[in-house]
């Protein structure tokens, strides 16, 4: 018998809904730009910075050596980059014969060599404050990092670094009519049997050379 097919049930077909528009979309978003926040400034740098290689190297160091605060001294400091200058001069002076003197332990005869091997302050805390490895850091990181009593320590040692550099070697202490070479913070403990105590100024104490010992 064949079969009477069944009859087919209409579909009624839902109607498609639109997908409802996100509410990214439906309401355009503004992003704001928010300006970043500088850190704010420590304290003014209102002095030139040294450009020369040499002087950054000797500012850094009268930096690092020389005495702050309320105890600060030019004399201190001037003395100290005069020693360094004055170091790197000797390191290479000659006899009259031509044969060298006995001053290899100041250096190669320049200033960076002269700060490496005679100055502790050298790559030390209070040197990086003021430097980045043998360079002065920028006027902006430096008024950003620095206290109001470290920019005027800072000022102190420039100005005495521009002495320094500016004077021919050996160079004179004006204060003592000597050629510093070497300092410490002992009373009277020459570096070498070669020196002698000359001055004192704030925490440390200047040698220079005997009359005559300058080669021996």
């Amino acid at each position: 018998m064949a079969r009477t097919p069944k009859a087919s049930k209409s579909r009624t077909q839902k109607p498609t809904k639109r997908p409802a528009k996100s509410a990214a979309k439906a309401k355009r978003r503004v992003t704001r730009i928010v300006p970043s926040k500088r850190k704010r400034r420590t304290s003014s740098i209102d002095f030139d910075l040294p450009t020369d290689p040499n002087q950054q190297l000797i500012a850094g160091a009268i930096f690092s050596e020389s005495t702050a605060g309320a105890n600060a001294n030019a004399d201190e400091k001037r003395c100290i980059g005069l020693c360094i200058v004055n170091m790197a001069y000797y390191a290479t002076l000659t006899q009259d014969s031509g044969k060298p003197c006995y001053n290899s332990s100041f250096g190669d005869g320049s200033i960076l060599s002269a700060i490496k091997k005679n100055i502790y302050g050298y790559g030390s805390a209070q040197w990086k404050k003021v430097m980045d490895a043998d360079a002065m850091k920028s006027k902006d990181d430096l008024e950003d990092s620095l206290t109001a009593s470290e920019v005027k320590h800072l000022k102190g040692s420039v100005e005495a670094s521009a002495t320094a550099i500016a004077a021919t070697a050996p160079a004179s202490d004006s204060a003592s009519g000597r050629i510093p070479v070497q300092f410490n913070q002992a009373a009277n403990n020459p570096p070498s049997t070669r020196e002698e105590k000359i001055a004192r100024y704030a925490s440390e104490t200047f040698y220079a050379f005997k009359t005559g010992r300058e080669c021996q």
